[in-house]
């Protein structure tokens, strides 16, 4: 009886242990990049503005996970979604168009905005996703389309998103219910009771 007993609560255990999906673990990173252009010379003009055209490079900046991504596991996680999000002001797109990219994936261009600060978010492609989560490195940057020399405030970029570390052999991990594990862990000392029982 003692030894059915047993076999129910192992076997029991077994079947119903439920796969629940891995954890979402939120990521962010933050760049000023106000502080960052505003100290690079031929970019800035005026008091503080941003200047791009023909004779001026586009402006690019790079944001990087690994702060809260350990190193490990780099290349064995998945990003499930993520997005770019650029505060900026004064750009006029009668005359000029900026298009915002991701590691070399276009994500959308800036709005047309006057004097108030405006704030929009650029959803990551799938292929922006896959090349972020390969090393952690997001390389974004706004690119003019038009010719001139215009100009445009940007003030701060966020590159947020979730993602779940994958098993070993790849895919989402995987965590068994904790009762199912309780109610094996039971069968199983029943077992080495009766197992000692015996040799006694």
């Amino acid at each position: 009886m003692k030894k059915l007993i047993g076999f129910v609560l192992v076997f029991g255990g077994m079947l119903f242990v439920v796969p629940q999906p891995a954890q979402a673990i939120v990521f962010s990173d933050f760049v000023d990049l106000w502080d960052s252009f505003n100290v690079l010379g031929p970019e800035n003009t005026g008091s503080d503005k941003i200047k791009d055209g023909a004779s001026n490079p586009d402006e690019s900046w790079i944001h990087d996970i690994l702060a809260e991504i350990a190193p490990n596991l780099i290349g064995n996680i998945t990003i499930s979604d993520a997005k770019l999000t650029i505060s900026y002001k004064d750009v006029n797109t009668s005359n000029e168009t900026w298009n915002v990219s991701g590691d070399g994936n276009a994500l959308g261009s800036l709005a047309n905005v006057g004097s108030t600060i405006t704030t929009t978010d650029f959803n990551l492609t799938p292929a922006a996703l896959a090349a972020l989560q390969t090393d952690g490195i997001f390389n974004a940057g706004v690119e003019e389309s038009t010719a001139g020399n215009d100009e445009f405030r940007l003030y701060q970029s966020t590159l947020s998103g979730n993602y779940t570390v994958n098993q070993q052999g790849g895919g989402n991990g995987v965590i068994p219910e904790p009762a199912s594990m309780l109610l094996m862990g039971v069968g199983l000392a029943g077992f080495g009771l009766r197992s000692r029982r015996r040799a006694a």
